[in-house]
C-alpha cells in the first residue's frame, strides 16, 4: 500500500498522518524515535547526576511516547484490515470465473468454483 502523503518514506511518523488523521506526536515532550533514545541513554547513563523530579518527568514523558507509539500501530493495523478486506472483495468471484488456477496444479480444462471443480463445457 503506498500513499502520496507517504512522502517516499514509511515509518510511521509518515504513515501515520496519511491514514489516521488527527492522532500525532506533537502534544507529546518525546515526539520522534531519534529524541526517545537519546532521552533513554540519558536516563540510563546520566541518571545519577539527574535531579529526581527531572528523572520522573523524563521516565514519564518516554512513558507517554511509548504509549502513544503502541496505540498509533494499533490504529494503522486497524486501517490496513479494512483496506486489505476491501482489496479482496474487489477480487471476490474471480475464482469462479477463472478457467485455470495455475495454484493448485489443476488442470486447465477444468473450471474451479464454490461447487468444487466442474469441467469447462465447449
Amino acid at each position: 500500500m503506498y500513499h502520496p502523503d507517504f512522502a517516499g518514506g514509511f515509518s510511521i511518523k509518515k504513515t501515520l498522518p496519511a491514514l489516521v488523521p488527527g492522532l500525532s506526536y506533537s502534544d507529546l515532550k518525546v515526539q520522534d524515535g531519534e529524541a526517545a533514545t537519546v532521552e533513554l541513554q540519558r536516563l540510563m547513563f546520566q541518571g545519577a547526576e539527574t535531579p529526581a523530579t527531572e528523572r520522573a518527568e523524563l521516565r514519564e514523558a518516554l512513558l507517554r511516547y511509548c504509549e502513544r507509539d503502541t496505540w498509533a500501530m494499533v490504529k494503522l493495523l486497524e486501517k490496513l484490515r479494512v483496506w486489505w478486506r476491501i482489496s479482496l472483495s474487489c477480487f471476490e468471484g474471480l475464482a469462479e470465473t477463472a478457467y485455470h488456477n495455475p495454484c493448485d496444479g489443476g488442470d486447465p480444462e477444468t473450471r474451479v468454483g464454490r461447487r468444487g471443480r466442474t469441467r469447462v463445457r465447449n
